[in-house]
């Protein structure tokens, strides 16, 4: 008997996205599918946003797919796709990917192409892999712009759209806000560019060597166009340009990139405000380390490491390492020690290796650091539920709900405690 394998990827994207995404800049990742839709096409993105999600403390990804409405679809003949939403209650995209396939059915449905024109007007940035393309170009948004798309495509993008500058022998193309990819793989490499403005380039290395993408390098693709903040910063110095943000959004990942760059080329003053301005924003390790760096090679005192912090929570010293974050806290009120995601992270770890006390102990650090975030409180609960103590998961989830009412988890687990 024929198997049929039903492909729920909803479950499974919402299952590694949804785990500690509090307190970061969350951006929503909408995969659009369609019947016969290249698999590679959009698992290969879909894989890519969800493991920067993991990788990265400051920026989340809520990442989902949609189709012209929510009936299963088919794709390469034999995967059964389920839809989380359709094109007309999706949430607004913050990333849009337009994966290739059999297109042509796309194409002909002209509510689908306004939808891809009315979701772009609000993308930070949209991406195209394979013959998706043909969806940006039949969309009018890529007029004037360099693009690419599989190689077997390149003369029939030409021709339909001869003001377009098709590109042959390219894994992707950034104009800004439009990045068109090559076929297949090339959109695993698209996406890993995507995330590398987005998150930084260590989130998109660490992302490639996870999905074991050795020796990924940014330059395969071509950046035709580059953020003009960017531009400004290396031209006229951050505080100059800091004023026209509103006026030009740089992404959490394009400044770090920027700072790093600068660091390793020993211009310490010009990456020391980048660094400050993004340590304040996002209380993550990242911009922190390079920070800590830089004041250490002025003479400046620096709080203990969040990695030498961790190690000792890991190597089973919790009253050290809580008594060092204590002095830590004392002597640099306004200093960050760790972050959410990284304790958090700690304290699962350290759950589902049975070592319960130590784990609650690292899990109420963290609440103690972060006691704004509905997610450390939930982490808590569950912690104490995982332990037996199910009323001070009472407790905590019911903390967790207090400052965050849509958090689906706790309100569940409080129904079943009730």
């Amino acid at each position: 008997m024929k198997k049929v394998i039903t492909l729920l990827f909803s479950v499974w994207l919402l299952a590694h996205t949804a785990f500690a995404q509090a307190q970061r800049e969350v951006k929503n990742v909408a995969i659009f599918v369609h019947e016969g839709v290249e698999l590679f096409d959009f698992a290969g993105p879909g894989e890519v946003f969800v493991a920067a999600g993991r990788h990265s403390s400051a920026i989340g990804f809520n990442v989902y797919t949609v189709a012209a409405s929510t009936d299963e679809i088919t794709s390469q003949t034999f995967l059964k796709v389920i839809p989380n939403y359709s094109i007309d209650d999706c949430p607004p995209p913050d990333v849009l990917v337009l994966p290739g396939g059999a297109t042509g059915i796309p194409l002909r449905n002209p509510k689908v192409i306004e939808w891809i024109q009315q979701a772009h007007e609000g993308t930070d940035i949209t991406l195209s892999v394979c013959t998706g393309a043909f969806l940006l170009g039949k969309a009018g948004l890529l007029e004037g712009l360099k693009a690419t798309t599989h190689w077997s495509s390149i003369d029939g993008l030409r021709s339909q759209y001869p003001n377009t500058e098709v590109l042959e022998e390219t894994k992707f193309v950034d104009n800004g806000r439009i990045v068109t990819s090559g076929g297949v793989s090339s959109g695993t490499e698209g996406a890993l560019h995507v995330v590398r403005r987005l998150a930084g380039n260590e989130t998109a290395q660490q992302v490639a060597r996870y999905m074991e993408y050795n020796g990924w390098d940014d330059r395969i693709g071509l950046v035709e166009k580059e953020n003009p903040l960017i531009a400004m910063i290396k031209e006229k110095g951050f505080e100059k340009a800091a004023s026209k943000m509103k006026e030009h959004p740089v992404f959490y990942g394009e400044l770090l990139n920027l700072g790093t760059d600068l660091f390793e080329q020993g211009e310490t003053p010009q990456a020391l405000p980048i660094f400050e301005y993004l340590a304040k924003k996002y209380p993550v390790s990242e911009p922190n380390i390079f920070l800590n760096k830089i004041y250490k090679k002025t003479g400046k005192p620096i709080p203990i490491s969040e990695e030498e912090l961790l190690s000792l929570f890991r190597q089973g010293k919790v009253e050290q390492g809580i008594s060092v974050y204590k002095e830590n806290r004392k002597k640099f009120p306004d200093r960050f020690i760790f972050s959410e995601h990284s304790m958090n992270l700690l304290g699962y770890q350290l759950m589902y290796q049975k070592k319960m006390e130590t784990a609650l102990q690292v899990l109420e650090l963290n609440a103690k650091e972060y006691p704004d975030s509905f997610n450390v409180w939930d982490s808590l609960a569950e912690c104490h539920m995982k332990s037996g103590n199910k009323d001070l998961a009472r407790k905590y989830y019911k903390k967790s709900l207090e400052l965050n009412p849509e958090n689906q988890n706790a309100a569940k687990m409080l129904e079943s405690l009730d």
